[in-house]
């Protein structure tokens, strides 16, 4: 009887026991359960803060990238820029040399005409007073020929000295242009067409360039014959053609920028 008693008692206190082992595995676990729990969320988040330091990563090389583009572009277009103005300035010694040669060319003529002048008069004043004594020893038809002489040089003459002056605007147009360069300044009167309008993006190609000291930022009046259409804003420039965005607002209704259309430079609208 005692050992069945016995027997009971220890059944029940291995049972306790094992219920209590159980409780504090289960603890354990648990435990173990929150801890990786734990770990799998700090492994996401680390996923999370690499993938957005890769991403930035990326982002920051491509905008070093597009850094390092636009250093150049804005290189080349610096030494383009460079070019064309030492291009400008060599052309300058071969006009100051044309202008010498035509104004010695035209003293020349001058002093031609002048002689032709003088023998005409010398030839005249005889005839006059060989008919008072005899027949003039110069005949009509010589004397015309001199002074159909003097009319061809008079009409070198007016060549000359219209070459001569075209040849000085062009050095004041180049001087201005070098000036203008150097300065950042675009001439004002400056006139191109625009070549394509893109309207989605609200932006022209005008078919003037670098070379004709087209410049960023200037402001160009858009005309259709004599009526104004808008304007249009520099934003980058190339060589040969820049393109330049519509300026908000500048378009009168009903109206739209097309390609064709005259833009004109001038300080007034900057």
């Amino acid at each position: 009887m005692q050992l069945g008693k016995n027997f009971i008692i220890g059944t029940i206190i291995f049972s306790l026991a094992s219920a209590v082992i159980g409780f504090l595995n289960q603890g354990k676990l648990n435990s173990k359960l929150e801890q990786i729990a734990d770990l799998e969320k700090k492994h996401q988040s680390l996923t999370s803060e690499l993938d957005e330091t890769k991403s930035n990563l990326e982002k920051t090389q491509n905008e070093l990238q597009a850094a390092k583009l636009a250093r150049d572009d804005l290189q080349a277009k610096l030494n383009a820029s460079e070019t064309n103005l030492e291009q400008t300035k060599a052309k300058i010694p071969a006009l100051e040399e044309e202008i010498k040669s035509l104004k010695e060319k035209l003293t020349t003529a001058e002093n031609d005409l002048q002689a032709k002048d003088t023998r005409i008069a010398e030839l005249e004043a005889e005839r006059i007073g060989a008919t008072q004594h005899a027949s003039p020893s110069v005949s009509e038809q010589e004397l015309n020929d001199l002074k159909a002489q003097v009319a061809e040089k008079e009409t070198v003459i007016a060549k000359l000295r219209e070459d001569l002056a075209s040849a000085r605007s062009r050095v004041e147009d180049l001087q201005i242009e070098i000036r203008n360069r150097s300065q950042n300044v675009m001439r004002q009167g400056l006139t191109g067409k625009i070549l394509a309008v893109n309207q989605g993006w609200n932006f022209v190609v005008l078919d003037l360039g670098d070379k004709n000291g087209v410049i960023k930022n200037a402001e160009m009046i858009v005309k259709r014959g004599s009526e104004m259409i808008g304007k249009v804003r520099i934003t980058s420039v190339e060589p040969s053609n820049s393109i330049a965005d519509i300026v908000v607002n500048s378009v009168p209704r009903g109206l739209t920028i097309q390609p064709g259309d005259t833009v004109i430079y001038s300080s007034e609208t900057n």
